[in-house]
């Protein structure tokens, strides 16, 4: 395939494997947004314990920025308001399954402040978003 199309073969033996791969950590640790990573992740991890794969699930943190919350606040934001664009969503298309997460794996939603976001990007000067850093400041 890597020799007929315009790809490249991420294999063991490929050095960049793991760099690839590494960034799934990111993803589970990932700003909610439309809510549609702490969904489906939660929905891999369920089935990973059905199969017996695992033997706990873990619990779900999500994180918002303040000015657009509203997994956090429990009410639509109408006009969503955070310097976090990729954040910015006051009515995520996966409000009633991220909840549903929320609970049942003991979970929680915060919010984090501009300002705590701007702090955190300064602290992580290389990354490129914003939305990113909004979950640095959650933890």
């Amino acid at each position: 395939m890597a020799e007929t199309y315009p790809v490249t073969l991420v294999n063991s033996v490929n050095p960049y494997r793991l760099e690839g791969q590494k960034t799934a950590a990111f993803e589970v640790v990932d700003s909610l947004g439309n809510a549609g990573n702490i969904t489906a992740y939660w929905m891999g991890f369920c089935q990973y314990r059905e199969q017996n794969r695992c033997d706990r699930l873990p619990r779900m943190m999500g994180f918002q920025a303040a000015g657009s919350a509203p997994l956090v606040k429990g009410e639509i934001v109408t006009h969503p308001e955070t310097i976090a664009t990729a954040i910015r969503i006051g009515n995520p298309a996966n409000w009633q399954r991220a909840i549903a997460v929320k609970e049942a794996s003991q979970g929680a939603f915060n919010a984090v402040t501009d300002e705590e976001i701007l702090k955190a990007y300064c602290l992580l000067a290389i990354e490129p978003t914003e939305q990113t850093v909004a979950k640095v400041m959650g933890f």
